[in-house]
């Protein structure tokens, strides 16, 4: 599915926008927009995509993200409401302002390496989050200085960590990118099938040893954690928003068995398939 292209405008009295959301779900809203984006889960819980990367999140959940790159937030839905502190600035802030300023050469490092997405854990995480919570309260100056110290602090964050793969960091070769989509479209079609290494390697012309090193060299890890790790984003919005049983979502996500599924599950996220769905629907 191709990225919607979300417009922002800024007013000639800000040089960045600042947003709260808060609402009963976040919906599906696969989008991309120029401007790089701070985002702070505030509240809920569900399913974070970046570019080909997906990830639970729940409250404290920090973000930054490039631009261009397609995103979304995708909430369990539950009693309680979800929210959301959004931070969005253009590149122009970065080239023209941030550039000319000394002082923001360990902030340009970081911005240099948000195209991709980056995600922000640990004391400096809780730390921003409860800053960019208190911005709501401050004058247009205040939030701006704010927002400055907050760029200085993630820069010097030391738990950090890149969310898409390679393929989304726009320096890869042509001939990888076209296989890479191919690959991706082929994978995203038939995730819910029993596809193997040996059959995406067929996709790209390639025998399974060095497909396997190949994919693991573009992506940063294996095709069966991959593989693991989609089916399992998938599944879990299967267990809360479905009242199939276990045994067919199982089937139906493209595991083999119901051991192994059980197997992966739990070495994922901390739980049985059963506790996790008994866990979210006693809250909806």
């Amino acid at each position: 599915m191709l990225p919607s292209v979300e417009p922002l405008s800024l007013d000639d009295n800000h040089s960045f926008l600042y947003r709260r959301f808060r609402q009963k779900h976040f919906g599906f809203n696969w989008h991309i927009h120029r401007e790089l984006e701070l985002t702070l889960i505030a509240s809920g819980e569900g399913h974070r995509y970046v570019g080909d990367h997906v990830e639970a999140f729940e409250k404290g959940d920090l973000v930054l993200l490039g631009s261009e790159l397609p995103h979304t937030w995708h909430s369990i839905p539950l009693k309680k409401t979800v929210e959301s502190v959004v931070i969005q600035f253009p590149p122009e802030l970065i080239n023209t302002t941030f550039g000319l300023i000394p002082e923001m050469r360990r902030v340009m490092r970081l911005l240099g390496k948000v195209d991709r997405g980056l995600k922000f854990t640990g004391p400096t995480a809780n730390d921003v989050g409860k800053q960019l919570q208190a911005m709501q309260d401050m004058s247009s100056l205040e939030r701006l200085t704010t927002f400055l110290m907050i760029l200085d602090r993630l820069s010097c964050c030391r738990k950090v960590t890149t969310l898409a793969s390679p393929t989304f960091a726009g320096v890869i070769k042509p001939q990888d990118r076209r296989r890479m989509d191919k690959l991706h479209a082929f994978i995203h079609q038939n995730y819910d099938q029993s596809i193997g290494l040996s059959d995406a390697a067929k996709v790209v012309s390639m025998n399974p040893t060095a497909f396997a090193r190949y994919f693991r060299q573009m992506t940063g890890q294996s095709f069966v954690g991959y593989m693991h790790q989609l089916r399992i984003g998938h599944i879990c919005r299967q267990l809360i928003e479905s009242d199939q049983s276990i045994t067919d979502i199982c089937y139906n996500n493209g595991f083999g068995t119901l051991s192994n599924f059980n197997r992966v599950f739990a070495r994922l996220k901390n739980c049985t398939p059963r506790d996790y769905r008994r866990k979210y629907t006693a809250q909806l």
